[in-house]
């Protein structure tokens, strides 16, 4: 899916596309500032487990996939908060499609990107500079207790603090997200 989201973002020139991997030496760092996340810390793993929040029927393999997510997304975040002076900043899954009129909304604090009725997910996000510190904060409070959309949520107030602008359509068909059944994403 990687492609079809880096080809909707093509025609914004005027924004800076980071790539956040886990995995090293991507041919797409050829055409894009590339940012390898370091493995998660076996302590954040090790409490995730302990914790079990959410709920507690989570399996360990779900609350490590998502705990390694919570870990990457704070990397990025940090890593930008002091390696760009950008004023706002937007958090993409890799199996996305950006609407041409993505970079014409700019939010006071935060907004949902995703097209769609349900939960946002961790899918798409904007967020403006000052709140991201908020959001760092609820990472290091949450950071293996909840999942990434809920810290967010946090960060904000709630959910209903969140507003939604349906610019980003998720692609993705199948979840990344370990279980004994594959589960078609729905928006």
């Amino acid at each position: 899916y990687l492609q079809e989201t880096l080809d909707s973002l093509s025609s914004f020139k005027e924004a800076r596309i980071i790539l956040f991997s886990t995995l090293e030496n991507r041919p797409d760092c050829r055409a894009y500032l590339c940012v390898t996340v370091p493995p998660t810390p076996p302590h954040d793993i090790s409490r995730a487990l302990k914790y079990r929040t959410k709920t507690p029927t989570n399996e360990p393999a779900y609350l490590e996939w998502r705990t390694n997510q919570n870990f990457a997304v704070r990397y990025a975040l940090s890593w930008i908060m002091t390696h760009s002076p950008a004023p706002h900043i937007m958090i993409l899954e890799d199996d996305v499609v950006a609407s041409p009129e993505l970079m014409s909304f700019r939010p006071q604090k935060v907004a949902c990107l995703r097209q769609g009725d349900v939960y946002c997910g961790a899918v798409a996000y904007l967020f403006a500079r000052e709140f991201v510190w908020e959001v760092l904060e609820q990472f290091y409070k949450d950071g293996t207790k909840q999942p990434v959309d809920f810290i967010f949520e946090r960060a904000a107030g709630g959910r209903s603090k969140i507003p939604r602008q349906r610019l980003v359509r998720h692609n993705g068909r199948v979840s990344s997200q370990p279980s004994k059944v594959l589960r078609w994403v729905k928006d």
